[in-house]
């Protein structure tokens, strides 16, 4: 098993894309904590890691966010061109950006599903909600409070809930 803290960053990593399955789920799972999928800025980001060509979050407004403290990639079973990969995430809660809902840090896996096209792995399901940091989180909610003014106090409360 693999434990990530969400403390770490990928400034460090080469942006080369990931040649085995774990290291894909990795590093879109980093990526996905760090926010990425929420912004349609930086959803290319996430691109070349699966066979999806858009996502439903970016540039839109997001539906529910899951808000999580890390995660850890189980064991991957393999079997021609399809990976299995389970993903245990720890869970803070979640948002709607209408409410918050706390989730007492439970524990959820979810097994991503991979396949090989054109010699590189891809995850080709889930398209899951994003599972973002705390940082993260606070971070995409006060950015919408910037270009939704009229939902200030709303989102000032999910952010001290938060």
């Amino acid at each position: 098993m693999i434990w990530i803290h969400l403390g770490s960053s990928l400034a460090n990593q080469s942006d080369a894309h990931p040649l085995t399955p774990e290291g894909v789920v990795q590093k879109f799972c980093q990526l996905d904590a760090e926010g990425k999928r929420l912004y349609s800025e930086t959803w290319g980001s996430m691109l070349p890691l699966v066979t999806w060509i858009e996502e439903i979050t970016a540039g839109e407004t997001i539906k529910v966010i899951h808000l999580i403290s890390g995660f850890t990639l189980g064991a991957p079973t393999i079997q021609d061109s399809i990976a299995k990969i389970p993903v245990e995430y720890q869970y803070l809660g979640s948002t709607d950006t209408l409410e918050f809902s706390e989730d007492k840090k439970q524990r959820r896996t979810i097994i991503f599903e991979l396949i090989r096209q054109n010699g590189k792995w891809k995850i080709q399901k889930p398209v899951t909600a994003p599972h973002i940091s705390w940082g993260a989180g606070i971070a995409y909610l006060k950015s919408l409070q910037k270009n939704k003014s009229y939902r200030k106090e709303q989102l000032d409360l999910i952010i001290q809930k938060i």
